[in-house]
């Protein structure tokens, strides 16, 4: 399956989706196999397995700087004629490109259910300006 076929399903799938994670990650697994042989350990992993964060810096991290440029690139995330950037650069772009997103139903239920006392107090959360501490409430 040739890449284009991958930009024109990741555009299509909103981008905080569960979904698109998956299938980025699974496309790029079948090109992985194809075209870059040192990340067969990759290429051959469940795609549950190697969304997160710490799996694919391992993956990733043990690749030389011009593997790593030439990868990005195949992804059409660097320009291909473009000097190589930093290492850690492109470590982070693929990872940050690649990494399984929390779903806003997960940060929301992360939330607690009363405000605590740091929210109450906090002005930039819930301002004061229009309180001078003089009237009621009643």
């Amino acid at each position: 399956m040739c890449m284009c076929v991958r930009a024109c399903v990741c555009a299509c799938v909103h981008a905080y989706d569960i979904m698109y994670v998956c299938v980025c990650i699974f496309l790029w697994q079948r090109a992985a196999f194809k075209l870059f042989p040192d990340l067969q350990g990759f290429a051959l992993s469940n795609v549950a397995s190697v969304d997160t964060r710490a799996a694919l810096q391992r993956h990733f991290s043990a690749l030389s700087q011009q593997t790593l440029h030439d990868i990005a690139s195949h992804l059409h995330l660097v320009e291909r004629d473009s000097s190589p950037l930093e290492l850690r650069v492109l470590l982070e772009l693929m990872v940050r490109e690649h990494e399984r997103r929390q779903s806003q139903l997960e940060a929301i239920n992360a939330m607690p259910l009363y405000p605590t006392e740091e929210i109450l107090w906090d002005v930039n959360i819930v301002p004061s300006e229009y309180y001078n501490g003089e009237s009621e409430c009643w």
